[in-house]
């Protein structure tokens, strides 16, 4: 018995990344959507945010009807008609399900507002408008990124980068973390105007809220005690490419906790003068960091180059799932042996029901 099941451990250990992730090779689970920012699963498919301005009025720029706002993908990857596309969004950011039953949409819109819906297999019904624009110290227009939220989905963190990406630089806004309380619909601002804090993506596990940087390593918020955290060890080493850090356009966009690990997305943007702008990117492994006794930097590994954006945690695959932002794609990275695959080539999967979606948009530009 030994002798013959030798040749298959052999195998399975050079597929296996590592022993949480079980496919080093990315699969394409929606080969075209318009710039798609953020992308989350539902039992029959993927809500996807289009981060494009002016193209959700009836009259798309692109041929397939996917860009601007909010709109819904088969698990075949196609076009989902029957749901109505949540319109009314510039440039979406971030798109967010959780359990149970909300759907929360944050924008610029009226100088920055994340909005509570309702989610039903053929649309999303308003419940009200939560303003966080006027929020911030200086009263400023608040740009609402990413959205991620507690263990028990009681609060929703929104990240606000204050960065402008076409210019690298500081976009003068400010920059900060945001709470929602789900249960009063109401926001408070965490933190403002850190040093060296920029946060655009963010996961939660526990008691710390894991915030990725424009220009800048790792940080987390504490939201027991209110403590900014930027001296992380074991993350000093990402970036894109690996070896070469942070700078040159490099953001960490994407965060997913699993399993004591930290999974984390990095996309390095370029705007070429006369043209569209592109992307490139890494993602990156850092195990058993999350249960606090690994602190460094050979914990993080290169595990694929490929840019990703918003990226996400499909819990029921379990994969995690890696928008191309300028590929026009999706891809899915399935986790412990998850994922069966479909006639269609997807991993056949989502949340159980329709759950808590949350999206994040700004208004004009690349002025994060």
């Amino acid at each position: 018995m030994y002798l013959v099941m030798q040749p298959l451990l052999l195998i399975l250990a050079a597929t296996t990344v590592s022993a949480t992730v079980t496919s080093g090779t990315p699969s394409t689970v929606i080969p075209w959507s318009y710039r798609p920012e953020s992308v989350t699963a539902v039992a029959d498919g993927y809500l996807v945010g289009s981060m494009s301005p002016g193209c959700d009025d009836g009259t798309p720029v692109d041929p397939h009807s996917q860009c601007g706002g909010v709109h819904k993908m088969t698990l075949a990857g196609d076009l989902d008609t029957s749901f109505a596309n949540i319109t009314g969004l510039t440039m979406v950011r971030g798109v967010y399900a959780a359990q149970p039953e909300t759907l929360l949409v944050a924008s610029q819109t009226d100088g920055g507002t994340v909005s509570r819906y309702t989610l039903s297999a053929t649309g999303a019904t308003l419940v009200k408008h939560i303003s966080v624009g006027s929020l911030p110290p200086n009263g400023t227009a608040a740009a609402p990124n990413c959205i991620c939220m507690n263990d028990d989905n009681t609060k929703a963190y929104v990240t606000i980068p204050g960065w402008n990406a076409g210019k690298w630089e500081p976009s003068g806004t400010g920059s900060g973390l945001l709470e929602i309380d789900m249960a009063t619909d109401t926001a408070s601002v965490l933190f403002w105007n850190e040093s060296s804090v920029f946060p655009n993506g963010c996961d939660v596990e526990g008691d710390l809220v894991y915030l990725g940087n424009f220009n800048y390593p790792l940080a987390t918020y504490n939201t027991q005690t209110g403590v900014v955290d930027t001296s992380i060890a074991w993350a000093s080493g990402l970036g894109f490419p690996a070896g070469q850090g942070m700078t040159g356009n490099v953001i960490a966009d994407g965060i997913v906790a699993y399993k004591g690990d930290l999974f984390v997305g990095m996309a390095k943007l370029a705007f070429p003068e006369g043209s569209a702008p592109t992307g490139t990117g890494n993602l990156w492994q850092c195990e058993g960091v999350l249960a606090g006794t690994v602190d460094s930097p050979l914990a993080c590994k290169e595990i694929a180059v490929l840019p990703v954006a918003d990226m996400q945690l499909d819990q029921n695959g379990p994969a995690l799932i890696l928008p191309s932002l300028f590929g026009h794609e999706v891809k899915s990275m399935c986790l412990d042996g998850g994922c069966p695959t479909t006639t269609s080539g997807a991993h056949g999967v989502g949340l159980l029901g329709f759950t808590a979606l949350a999206v994040t948009a700004v208004l004009t530009g690349f002025n994060l």
